[in-house]
């Protein structure tokens, strides 16, 4: 850097102009005054002229791009596979404003929920609900007897693509909501989620289902 024009050398670096901090004219795309310009005249993304500072922070060898070199780069995260490989809970009464039943999410049970396939990553959908509630709707509902609710709160709306363990919590009446317990994972997919869900423990242990208000 020239100590007389610290913004550049002519010499040095032959697309600065030596009178004014005015961009070169034979690299227009290069200014003085912005950090992603290359000693190389290298052209810069038009979309992404020096990678978000969020997510995708700027290299500081080359700062007009970011550190996995991907400009243009896409603001969809990669979602794992569970996001698109799951099954689906979409029974009516699994819903949590309805009542006792006899369903369970027991594999191979005389009173197994119809559309429970086993210990598995599933998606609730229309018209049982969309998502675990994190509230105990209380005993006998759920169409089952002990009900299940998510005991902590969901990966937030900035975690998309993140898993994360959690706990479901069974309700049979107690006054602590939470007789029994099982641990499960649960995955942001950005608009829906996405959860690992193991059997229950007997028969008339159900996972119920809301719709996000």
């Amino acid at each position: 850097i020239s100590t007389t024009y610290p913004w550049g050398s002519t010499t040095t670096y032959p697309w600065f102009t030596t009178t004014t901090r005015r961009p070169s004219t034979t690299y227009p795309w290069e200014t003085t005054t912005d950090p992603w310009y290359s000693t190389t005249h290298q052209p810069v993304s038009t979309t992404y002229p020096w990678g978000s500072t969020t997510t995708h922070r700027p290299s500081t060898t080359y700062p007009w791009i970011t550190t996995t070199a991907d400009w243009p780069y896409s603001t969809t995260p990669n979602l794992p596979s569970q996001c698109s490989n799951y099954k689906i809970l979409n029974d009516a009464s699994r819903n949590a404003n309805t009542g006792y039943g006899y369903n369970c999410d027991e594999t191979d049970d005389r009173y197994t929920s119809p559309d429970w396939a086993g210990p598995s990553y599933y998606r609730m959908m229309a018209p049982a609900g969309d998502r675990l509630p994190e509230y105990s709707p209380g005993a006998n509902h759920c169409g089952s007897a002990t009900v299940g609710w998510l005991l902590y709160a969901h990966p937030s709306a900035d975690q998309v693509g993140v898993e994360m363990d959690s706990t479901v919590c069974f309700d049979g009446g107690n006054t602590n909501a939470c007789d029994r317990s099982v641990s499960i994972k649960v995955t942001n997919c950005g608009g829906y989620y996405v959860y690992y869900l193991p059997d229950t423990y007997f028969c008339e242990y159900r996972y119920c289902a809301e719709f996000q208000s």
